[in-house]
């Protein structure tokens, strides 16, 4: 008799327990997963641009999940698959687009989104890196979304966040780099309802600094073009300690002292040096970048650039160099 009566008791709590789940799973927001339909981005941007998803939008018959974020968040979102909640920052922005499931192609519903491109994006590939790089930092900390040229040769290299082709012109105001490799902090203040077009090398790891998980995911080699650096790293044993040593060929090279590495394409020694987790740099960009990615201990030659040169006039080495780097060398 005991038995028959736990019997309901039991069935009893495992519907409360069914009802509550229910119920949880209705109220919870989850990070949502990526539409990775080409045709849906197109649209989906095309609509942000004009302020008007209704053409790319059709309601569906489910639950609607509302949450707000600023431009650049849904934008990183919808070409990175990069959550708002790995985007929140200290900077208040304005909320302007709102997630909603129950659109079928483009979960965004947006107000007056904001855009900052380069006006000329310069030089080989750590110049070019950090103009995209500076561009993603300034519109993460500004709710901005960044327009980056799909031309670009490091395109090739990286899968970007590109977008080229706007449905209408954007009126834009001009920003300019003061100054060559010195941080212009007056860049964190500008409008973000306005458009800006940003000139300069922007040549600092400040303009970044906040956006470091983001910036090592926009950096990720390609798989096919990191192969050989990776199969190279394998053949050594585990029980030893790897340094990549990265001297600057071409204009600062002589050969009589240096030995070069197994590689001869710009691509290997770039996959390597961000492979390594100890990583020795002469000057120049290339190698910075290749440090800057390989998140190990990095020690760079703290003679460069040579005092009183016109470089040294204008770099400033503590908007340049990370201060978790180590400077050798005579810098006097």
């Amino acid at each position: 008799m005991h038995n028959i009566k736990k019997v309901p008791a039991t069935l009893m709590l495992i519907i409360i327990l069914i009802i509550y789940l229910c119920l949880f799973l209705i109220t919870c927001k989850f990070p949502p997963t990526r539409n990775i339909n080409v045709e849906n981005e197109k649209c989906c941007f095309d609509g942000i641009i004009k302020d008007d998803n209704l053409s790319c939008n059709k309601g569906s018959e489910i639950y609607s999940v509302m949450e707000d974020v600023d431009c650049f968040q849904a934008f990183m979102f919808t070409k990175m698959n990069i959550t708002w909640r790995q985007l929140e920052h200290k900077h208040s922005t304005t909320k302007k687009c709102t997630f909603d499931w129950t659109y079928e192609k483009c979960p965004w519903k947006c107000n007056k989104c904001t855009f900052i491109t380069m006006k000329k994006i310069r030089g080989r590939t750590g110049n070019q890196m950090f103009e995209v790089a500076s561009l993603i930092g300034i519109a993460r900390k500004r709710g901005l979304i960044p327009i980056i040229p799909s031309t670009l040769s490091i395109n090739e290299w990286f899968n970007l966040p590109t977008l080229t082709e706007l449905s209408k012109p954007i009126h834009q105001s001009d920003v300019k780099e003061q100054s060559f490799g010195k941080y212009l902090k007056d860049i964190e203040d500008i409008d973000e309802n306005m458009n800006w077009t940003v000139t300069g090398y922007l040549q600092s790891f400040r303009y970044f600094d906040t956006s470091d998980d983001i910036i090592h995911e926009l950096f990720k080699m390609k798989l096919e073009k990191r192969m050989r650096a990776e199969d190279l790293l394998r053949s050594i044993s585990p029980n030893d300690e790897i340094v990549c040593m990265h001297v600057r060929r071409g204009d600062l090279l002589n050969q009589q002292y240096i030995e070069l590495g197994p590689f001869k394409e710009a691509i290997d020694d770039f996959a390597l040096l961000m492979s390594c987790k100890n990583v020795v740099i002469t000057s120049g960009t290339f190698g910075w970048w290749g440090a800057y990615l390989s998140g190990g201990k990095v020690v760079y030659h703290n003679g460069f650039p040579a005092k009183g040169s016109w470089l040294d006039q204008r770099l400033k080495r503590d908007d340049y160099y990370l201060t978790t780097w180590t400077g050798l060398g005579d810098k006097d």
